[in-house]
């Protein structure tokens, strides 16, 4: 008489699917689905990372050498991206117009910086920028698919 593979039942006292007893074969395909789930979600991770790198080295390049929290004068390598709205918002993550160089310092420890960046912005791409980005940060954006 067969049995399950998994916890040794014999075929009959459960019904079988593959082998296996149905509460068997539902935990191994919830085991599998939560796998491919977690690796898509790695895989995420990664792209992300990837295109913050360039995104921030973009964004280093293209505007001058210093700080726009401070104003103090810095070398690209010590500069780094900082965002007007937060990272979390992914409609205005690699916006080019959501972000300015700044130091560490303000970058991580000056909540000034953030008003400033938003001056900065108005005046590089006109005037209601910041405002616009604050009102659509929340906003999804859709591809459409047959264009």
């Amino acid at each position: 008489m067969k049995k399950c593979k998994t916890c040794k039942i014999p075929e009959g006292a459960k019904p079988f699917v593959r082998g296996r007893c149905k509460q068997c074969n539902n935990e191994i395909e919830t085991f599998r689905k939560e796998k491919l789930k977690n690796k898509a979600i790695e895989a995420k991770k990664v792209q992300d990372k990837t295109l913050d790198s360039y995104f921030s080295k973009i964004v280093r390049t293209l505007n001058p050498e210093f700080c726009h929290g401070c104003q103090k004068s810095f070398d690209y390598s010590n500069l780094q991206c900082a965002h007007f709205v937060s990272r979390k918002y992914y409609l205005f993550r690699w916006d080019i117009r959501n972000a300015l160089p700044a130091c560490k310092q303000c970058n991580f420890f000056e909540e000034s910086h953030v008003w400033n960046l938003g001056k900065h912005l108005n005046r590089i791409w006109g005037d209601k920028t910041a405002d616009f980005i604050i009102a659509n940060k929340d906003k999804t954006k859709t591809i459409d698919k047959t264009k």
